[in-house]
């Protein structure tokens, strides 16, 4: 729904390499710094503490995927991870499973 949202929003994305191009350099894709000061900053509006990056993005993106359903092996495919280190940060699923974020007030 949302992607669909976004899509229909930049109707100038036919013409782009990207779905997510820089928007101040033409052409270009959004660079994994970018993302991550992007993070940080929402995590600063939003007054959370710790530590934020892009991939926090690519953790929680894991998790939500594993959680909807999908195998392992469907996650390290449309993440592009190489090493077994994604089942180390899909200890979360515990948490998520048992509403630690909404008990937490989050």
């Amino acid at each position: 729904m949302l992607m669909k949202r976004w899509l229909a929003a930049h109707d100038w994305l036919d013409n782009e390499d990207f779905l997510f191009p820089s928007l101040t350099r033409p052409g270009e894709r959004l660079t994994t710094e970018r993302i991550s000061n992007i993070v940080k900053e929402v995590a600063v509006f939003s007054g959370l503490q710790g530590r934020f990056s892009s991939h926090s993005l690519r953790i929680g993106g894991a998790t939500a995927a594993v959680m909807a359903g999908m195998t392992l092996a469907e996650v390290f495919a449309i993440g592009g991870w190489m090493s077994k280190s994604l089942e180390h940060y899909l200890r979360a699923i515990g948490s998520a499973k048992s509403g630690a974020s909404k008990k937490m007030g989050l």
